[in-house]
């Protein structure tokens, strides 16, 4: 595993990557835990993605990306699984792979809003979309992915609004409930006074 790590660095290296021995150090650090994130004691191949991410110009970070797409190809973390997807191929294949779990929660839908699966459905369509948007800057969505967040959204939208619609009609209830109270006539007790008032 040392060799392979080793490996990866110099490459990264060789391709314009400025990286201190210090970074270096504090990488194999984020290996392990990308590997204890996975539920192994010892890092393997796919927890390597994390090195990419010692990248910050995204310009860069994509052009090691195409260096390092065969050593990388193995990337997984069940915790973290869209940055480990992320790290081990392109935008284009993220894009497509979101386009595709989207496609496929909608054609779950369940019949019924009133229905008890519904309730989670419409969480893990939210769960998606935060998933989307963790991956891609709004200026960066393909076509098909903008169209598949849109659908996502839709349902969303739906039940928010009508969740919201009796909560309105009880606001409006309730004036006309308290302004037919008033109209009511209230009963005084007539007051009497003096010994003829029994």
């Amino acid at each position: 595993m040392r060799s392979i790590y080793a490996h990866l660095i110099r490459k990264m290296r060789l391709s314009g990557v400025k990286l201190s021995d210090r970074r270096i150090v504090k990488a194999q650090k984020l290996v392990t835990a990308a590997a204890l994130l996975r539920g192994a004691r010892e890092a393997a191949p796919q927890d390597l993605w994390v090195l990419i991410y010692l990248i910050q110009d995204p310009a860069q970070q994509a052009q090691v990306k195409d260096l390092l797409a065969q050593e990388l190809s193995q990337a997984f973390n069940p915790v973290l699984p869209d940055s480990a997807k992320a790290a081990g191929y392109g935008a284009e294949a993220l894009s497509g792979d979101l386009v595709s779990r989207a496609e496929g929660l909608l054609a779950k839908k369940p019949a019924l809003p009133s229905d008890p699966a519904y309730e989670m459905w419409l969480v893990r369509l939210e769960t998606l979309i935060t998933s989307i948007d963790a991956s891609f800057d709004e200026t960066e969505l393909s076509q098909e992915l903008r169209m598949a967040r849109l659908a996502l959204k839709a349902p969303l939208d739906a039940a928010e609004a009508a969740a919201s619609q009796p909560a309105s009609a009880d606001l409006q209830d309730a004036p006309g409930a308290a302004s037919a109270q008033d109209k009511r006539p209230e009963k005084r007790a007539e007051k009497r006074v003096g010994p003829w008032s029994r």
